[in-house]
C-alpha cells in the first residue's frame, strides 16, 4: 500500500483592543488560514503495471486551500 504525504496546515490570528471612551473598545483582527501555504499533495499512482508512472504524484489533493488572510474590526460597547 502507498501512503500519501502528511497534511500540514497552520492557522493563526492576532488581535488588539484599543480603548475608545469609557467602557467602549475597538478590536482589530488579522487572521491567516494555511499561513505557510503548504500544498497537500495528491495520492501517488498505484498502478504497478505502468512502470514509468508508478509512484508519481501528478497534482494536489482536492479541497486544498491556498493561503488566505482576512482583516476585521469590531466595536465593543
Amino acid at each position: 500500500s502507498l501512503r500519501s504525504a502528511r497534511y500540514i496546515n497552520m492557522d493563526a490570528s492576532i488581535f488588539r483592543q484599543f480603548p475608545v471612551w469609557g467602557e467602549r473598545r475597538f478590536e482589530f483582527r488579522l487572521e491567516a488560514f494555511n499561513l505557510f501555504n503548504h500544498p497537500t499533495m495528491g495520492q501517488a499512482n498505484s498502478d504497478i503495471n505502468n512502470g514509468s508512472s508508478f509512484g508519481t504524484i501528478n497534482g494536489v489533493a482536492s479541497g486544498t486551500q491556498e493561503r488566505q488572510l482576512q482583516l476585521g474590526g469590531k466595536f465593543i460597547f
